[in-house]
């Protein structure tokens, strides 16, 4: 008869724990955030602001021109928040030829002020990711 060892975990049951191996499993913070970002003014893909944090505020864009894009070579699954608390609608744009919501990269879609949304990978296909989005208001 062989003996089957269990499973190895990294906790073992009434010992010392390494607290490297509880900062490794449990660590924070879990998501990176900016605040007090800048729209890019011009309305450009060229121009906007390269967003390179999970959750984002915008806190100025004084223009319905002004420009943001989503963090280039996203996996399936990887989601950007941005909460847009300029005066004016934002405009966010994919990188690469990125599509959101099915819409070209060089169009870009509007982030109203004072909304908030949340922008899904949801594939990569040669390079190439499609992302779709979820707005919503601003909560008071």
């Amino acid at each position: 008869m062989a003996l089957i060892n269990p499973i190895p975990f990294p906790i073992r049951w009434f010992s010392m724990v390494n607290g490297a191996v509880l900062n490794a499993l449990f660590g924070y913070p879990q998501f990176s955030t900016e605040n007090a970002i800048t729209a890019t003014a011009g309305g450009t893909k060229a121009a906007a602001r390269l967003l390179k944090a999970t959750i984002n505020q915008i806190s100025v864009c004084a223009t319905g021109t002004d420009s943001v894009k989503l963090p280039a070579n996203p996996q399936p699954g990887n989601v950007v928040f941005i909460a847009n608390d300029g005066a004016a609608a934002a405009q966010v744009f994919g990188s690469n030829s990125d599509t959101i919501d099915g819409v070209a990269t060089a169009t870009g879609v509007a982030l109203t002020n004072a909304t908030r949304a949340f922008f899904i990978c949801i594939s990569v296909t040669a390079g190439i990711a499609a992302w779709v989005s979820q707005a919503g208001a601003k909560a008071t």
